[in-house]
């Protein structure tokens, strides 16, 4: 099969880039956002999303749906269509967003309230992915049905926390299957060639200071300024009602969250690399080649740039931290895998809550441990609950199921990498590289780049 050449002209304008300007969101969905729960007492299921109202669904439809009408009859170069595209996934999400409405109005009949959980379902794992059993065999073998067994020296109270876990979960089926890892070869070359790289950017951070939301604002300020990133409106700003560190590129913006904790300055030395060295770089080079589709996100890069970031960080790190093993086990619960009837989030945090007391470094059993482990199954469920009522069997949010699983195919990509050139084409529009199409855009992006 043959392709014609990407156009690399950035000055090509389309007329629909006026209403993704003026509505960015439409290019840049962030469906999790009006996900966001009220608070609730750990364990408890949060029932209430105060941002998923009908007026909110409407108000992104109408100019999304206008977008893609100008875009459709505008393909006519592959930007256009590039765009099309991205718009078309973030529509899609929308949908998704729209079931989880109807799914959770008490007002509206129960008869279309459970369709639309069915319709929820099946756009979630048509845009995410979804969870494998072969996978969640091997990693709950591991992370689950290892913590059951006794160990010696097990005090009362852990071998009574290991019995209620296993009378908790089905049967667990043997597998070959192994996690993904990197040789040691290439992350040694990623090493030295991300430090090569990024030194300059994050030399202005004391490694062993602490940072509170102001000083991480101030960091990020500084990080922008060095990738030319402010002077194309790009900023940091705090986020309220959030303990968010994140990148959002339709608004040009780096998040800090008016709730996150501190971050010593080793750690956000990484994580200046992971938001501000591979999410704001990818979208800027797009941004500057005129390339507005690889700036917000082409379709289904996510899968992609959130394991890839991970794994500069790690690289940065030189250790490989794989990311996501728990929400591939929350969602095999979920569905049942285990050879058990599906479960919804109170029965898969009675089972999360002792797994993470269970794990090997949080031993010996004590109320603080305990008080720990429930807290945090409690935001893993949240998160792969999230949208759902929470309480009907069987239904993920399986966003983040795409970033464990997109964690090789990153590697795989640098595995590849021998030189800051090869790099420039990596960090070249948020694109998913394993995907021809979107590999030609960002080789088109590279060049437009090095001119």
């Amino acid at each position: 099969m043959t392709h014609e050449a990407v156009p690399t002209d950035p000055n090509t304008v389309l007329h629909v880039e006026a209403l993704v300007a003026a509505h960015p969101e439409i290019a840049g969905l962030r469906n999790y956002e009006y996900f966001r729960t009220e608070a609730t007492e750990i364990g408890q299921p949060a029932l209430k999303y105060p941002d998923l109202t009908r007026e909110s669904v409407e108000a992104l439809k109408q100019p999304m749906e206008q977008a893609l009408d100008q875009v459709r009859r505008q393909i006519d170069d592959p930007k256009t269509e590039a765009l099309f595209d991205a718009i078309e996934f973030r529509y899609s999400e929308l949908f998704l967003m729209g079931m989880a409405r109807v799914m959770n109005d008490k007002s509206i009949p129960d008869a279309e309230r459970a369709e639309a959980r069915d319709w929820f379902k099946l756009a979630s794992e048509n845009l995410y992915g979804a969870p494998n059993k072969e996978t969640f065999d091997g990693l709950a073998r591991k992370n689950v049905l290892a913590r059951t067994e006794p160990q010696p020296g097990d005090d009362e109270r852990t071998a009574a926390l290991r019995r209620e876990l296993a009378e908790r979960i089905g049967t667990i089926d043997p597998t070959e299957y192994s996690p993904f890892a990197p040789n040691a070869e290439t992350l040694q070359r990623m090493h030295d060639l991300i430090h090569e790289r990024y030194d300059e950017l994050v030399d202005h951070i004391e490694d062993d200071r602490e940072y509170d939301v102001g000083a991480m604002i101030e960091v990020f300020r500084v990080m922008l300024d060095k990738l030319g990133a402010t002077e194309m409106g790009w900023r940091a700003e705090i986020t309220a009602n959030s303990a968010n560190l994140g990148v959002a590129a339709h608004q040009r913006l780096v998040e800090v969250g008016e709730r996150k904790k501190a971050l010593k300055g080793s750690v956000l030395k990484a994580r200046g690399v992971h938001e501000a060295g591979v999410h704001v770089e990818r979208s800027l080079r797009a941004e500057r080649a005129g390339w507005a589709a690889a700036a917000y996100g082409m379709n289904g890069y996510v899968g992609f740039e959130e394991p890839l970031s991970e794994a500069f960080e790690s690289a940065w790190n030189g250790k490989f931290a794989s990311t996501g093993e728990m929400y591939q086990v929350i969602a095999g619960l979920t569905y049942g895998f285990d050879n058990h009837a599906p479960r919804n989030f109170p029965e898969v945090y009675d089972i999360m809550w002792r797994t993470n007391a269970l794990k090997p470094a949080n031993l010996p059993v004590t109320d603080e441990s305990i008080a720990k482990a429930q807290k945090l199954a409690h935001n893993q469920c949240v998160r792969m609950f999230r949208g759902t009522d929470m309480l009907t069997p069987g239904i993920n949010y399986l966003k983040d199921l795409s970033y464990f699983g997109g964690q090789q195919a990153a590697w795989n990509v640098l595995s590849k990498v021998e030189t800051q050139d090869d790099l420039d084409l990596v960090l070249s529009g948020k694109v998913d590289l394993t995907r021809p199409d979107h590999r030609r855009i960002a080789e088109a992006i590279a060049k437009a780049n090095a001119t």
